[in-house]
C-alpha cells in the first residue's frame, strides 16, 4: 500500500520540534522500540508495518495498522537503515511532584543537554538503574526527537521526563540535597552521598550553568585513575552512568 502525500508529510514533519508540539505526536520506529511502545500506556495513533513482521506484533484492536512495502518505508523513515515498522504516537505530559520525588528517590536533572544521542542514552541509564524521573531545562533537546527516541531503545516509554525552569524548580526545594558534577568537586567514591535528592548533569561543552551551580549543595567529581590523561572531561552520558552507578551501589550495597 502507498501512503497519501498528506500522511507522508505528517510523518516527516514530526522530525521537527515545532510540528511535534503543534500536533502532540511523535514517531517511534524499529522492532524493539515499537514492541516496547505496545507494552506501555502511551496512546498509539497508527502503526505502519511490513507484511513480514505482522506476526511479531500484537496490536490493540483500536489501533489502525497499515501495511507498507520497503520503498515506502525508505521515504518516511528517520533511520539510515530503516526497519519496516513505524508508529505515530501521542505525546505524554508527565505530572510529577518534584519536591516529594526528591525527598523519596534520586532524580536526575539535565541542564541544557543538546545532543539527542546523549539524552537517549541517559534515558537508558535511568531506566537501567531505576531512576524515577528526569527533570530537564527548557533548552534541553526534546525527548520526543526521533533520534532521542531511537537512542533510548524504549526507555522513553518508561522514564518520566518533565521540562521546566531549573532555577525556579531547584530554588524551591527545602532540605533536599542537590548534587552537581564538577572538576573541582569531592571524589564521588569517598564522598558522603545520600540515597535521595537531585543529581544535576550539565551541558556537553559548558557544564552546569552558573545560575544553577549556585544552587548545588554538594559538588562531586569523578576522579581519573590515569595520571597521564590528556582529556579534561567525560562525555555527559558516560559521566551520568558512572555517577548513577555509584549512587545505586551505595543504596543497594
Amino acid at each position: 500500500m502507498a501512503l497519501t502525500t498528506a500522511k507522508r508529510k505528517l510523518i516527516r514533519s514530526l522530525g521537527q520540534k515545532k510540528y511535534r508540539q503543534q500536533k502532540g505526536l511523535f514517531v517511534a520506529e524499529g522492532v524493539k522500540i515499537v514492541q516496547d511502545l505496545l507494552k506501555s500506556d502511551f496512546q498509539v495513533e497508527e502503526i505502519f508495518i511490513g507484511e513480514d513482521l505482522l506476526d511479531r506484533f500484537s496490536t490493540p484492536p483500536e489501533v489502525k495498522v497499515t501495511i507498507l512495502d520497503d520503498e515506502e518505508f525508505s521515504r518516511i523513515s528517520f533511520l539510515k537503515n530503516p526497519q519496516p515498522v513505524l508508529a505515530i504516537v501521542h505525546q505524554k505530559h508527565w505530572k510529577i511532584d518534584i519536591n516529594a520525588a526528591a525527598r523519596n528517590d534520586l532524580i536526575l536533572v539535565l541542564d541544557k543537554i543538546q545532543d539527542p544521542g546523549n539524552l537517549g542514552t541517559i534515558l537508558r541509564i535511568a531506566d537501567w538503574f531505576g531512576i524515577k524521573a528526569i527533570v530537564a531545562s527548557q533548552d534541553t533537546v526534546d525527548v520526543y526527537n526521533p533520534k532521542v527516541v531511537q537512542a533510548s531503545m524504549g526507555a522513553v516509554f518508561r522514564v518520566p521526563v518533565v521540562y521546566g525552569d531549573l532555577q525556579q524548580l531547584l530554588g524551591k526545594l527545602d532540605g533536599v540535597e542537590i548534587y552537581g558534577t564538577f572538576m573541582d568537586g569531592e571524589n564521588i567514591y569517598t564522598s558522603d552521598i545520600k540515597p535521595k535528592g537531585m543529581i544535576v548533569m550539565g551541558n556537553e561543552a559548558n557544564g552546569i550553568e552558573p545560575h544553577i551551580e549556585r544552587l548545588i549543595t554538594k559538588r562531586l567529581t569523578i576522579p581519573s585513575f590515569n595520571t597521564n590523561y590528556h582529556i579534561d572531561s567525560l562525555n555527559v552520558a558516560v559521566a551520568t552512568a558512572i555517577v548513577v552507578s555509584e549512587f545505586s551501589r551505595r543504596i543497594n550495597g
